[in-house]
């Protein structure tokens, strides 16, 4: 396992928080959320463009192809993520959207031989299934209509984040430090249907607030700069293979915040992810 791919496993590990910290911001209106926690992602991209001492110019300087691919990523995916999560129960909304794994190694190809080309494949499989138990244990009956939109938007946002990566990991040229251009523009786009759609809202109470800015350091922003690295010069299939640990400590993090009950389909799940893990990297390793 080389490098970059350890760097794309850090955004793995600020994923984990995100379905937490989204819940935690409450009842704040998914494209203010969105517009808000891009907004600070995008600040985190230029200060790092600030810190080495590179041209802002590069936030802004990739081809038409590549804003269009950045902009279906992260506005496309995060619009539907948001609204998933704010209109069905989120532990079973987050678990959904975690179907993105899957099809990212799927989307990714398998090249090699051997082990090589079949244990990632084998290993995000194992993964999957771990995803579909803690699913089926928390998909509830109707729900009503806005929590079926809310589920629908899950899926729609875990095949979008699927695609955005397969792609993303075939456009090595494109300098990562264009996602600070990426954010910006998401954010912009975001508050003008917040403004045109959104009712308005006052400023969220201390512990919101708090989430929010986690919000867009961690899971918004750095996060992104990591999976890049992670895409274009690591090895995909087997990030998308290890991502299905997110879920998990997803799951657990929002169990621990009184956010979602525990149950026994968590550690079954929990041992299904950590053994398809390890089919997936022992090829690597």
């Amino acid at each position: 396992m080389n490098k970059a791919t350890l760097i794309g496993a850090g955004a793995i590990a600020l994923w984990s928080a995100a379905a937490t910290m989204t819940a935690i911001a409450g009842a704040t209106p998914p494209f203010l959320l969105l517009a808000t926690t891009f907004t600070i992602g995008a600040c985190v991209g230029f200060a790092f463009l600030l810190a080495t001492g590179q041209s802002l110019r590069r936030a802004f300087s990739p081809s038409p192809r590549a804003w269009a691919v950045g902009l279906y990523g992260l506005f496309g995916f995060h619009a539907a993520y948001f609204v998933a999560l704010t209109s069905a129960p989120v532990a079973t909304a987050n678990l959904i959207n975690y179907l993105w794994p899957l099809l990212l190694v799927v989307f990714s190809g398998l090249g090699g031989a051997g082990a090589r080309r079949y244990a990632p494949l084998a290993g995000a499989l194992l993964g999957f299934a771990g995803v579909a138990v803690l699913a089926a244990g928390g998909l509830e009956a109707g729900g009503g209509p806005q929590v079926l939109i809310g589920y629908a938007m899950a899926l729609v946002a875990a095949f979008i984040w699927a695609s955005y990566s397969a792609l993303s990991a075939r456009m090595p040229g494109v300098p990562t430090e264009s996602l600070t251009g990426f954010c910006l523009v998401t954010a912009l786009m975001a508050l003008v249907i917040h403004l045109a759609a959104e009712p308005a809202f006052a400023w969220p109470p201390m512990p919101d607030a708090l989430a929010i800015l986690g919000l867009g350091l961690g899971p918004m922003g750095a996060a992104f700069f990591l999976w890049d690295v992670g895409l274009k010069r690591g090895d995909a299939p087997f990030l998308g293979a290890l991502a299905y640990a997110t879920p998990v400590v997803s799951t657990g993090l929002l169990v621990a915040f009184g956010l979602t009950e525990p149950t026994m389909l968590l550690a079954v799940a929990a041992v299904l992810v950590a053994a398809g893990a390890v089919i997936a990297a022992r090829a690597k390793w």
